[in-house]
């Protein structure tokens, strides 16, 4: 993952750390590479699976986890990272579109994007930090994780703040 990160080859390092950490959740060495590329860690509690093969990252809702992921390799990595650029990008889409929309109960895909899980329904101290990253746009300071599409939404919508999930 270090040698495709220093190849500029960001999706397929993160490919190549998605797959061997759906084959080995929670191994130590995979958890620290993971934070490192700034992706997420969480365990489902109920499967020890990681918490994105189990719950739909827009709506938090539990799914079938998949069958066990392919052997990490180049070509598989590679898919791997598109399809996971193609789910942020889902996620991105989803956000924008509650922003838009004034939804303002659609905190799911922001958790997701922004932690990579859903905190626990009601956790206040939760929603209160990500309400401040949020308002931190108005004040023409976008936290560096948040994407242009989500900044610009926001922008027109200056008001807006998550109140549940």
């Amino acid at each position: 993952a270090r040698g495709l990160e220093g190849a500029d080859r960001i999706d397929d390092a993160r490919g190549l750390l998605q797959l061997a950490w759906r084959r080995a959740p929670g191994d130590r060495v995979l958890r620290r590479a993971r934070r490192r590329a700034d992706l997420p860690t969480e365990l489902d509690s109920q499967t020890g699976l990681p918490w994105e093969s189990v719950h739909d990252p827009v709506t938090g809702r539990r799914i079938e986890a998949g069958s066990d992921a392919p052997t990490p390799s180049l070509r598989a990595a590679v898919r791997e990272g598109q399809r996971m650029q193609a789910e942020r990008e889902r996620i991105v889409g989803a956000i924008v579109a509650a922003v838009q929309g004034d939804d303002r109960r659609a905190g799911v895909p922001w958790f997701v994007l922004r932690r990579g899980r859903v905190p626990p329904a009601g956790d206040a101290d939760a929603q209160q930090a990500l309400n401040d990253e949020i308002g931190r746009v108005a004040e023409g300071r976008p936290p560096q994780w948040m994407p242009p599409a989500v900044v610009e939404a926001i922008e027109q919508r200056p008001d807006y703040v998550i109140e549940g999930w």
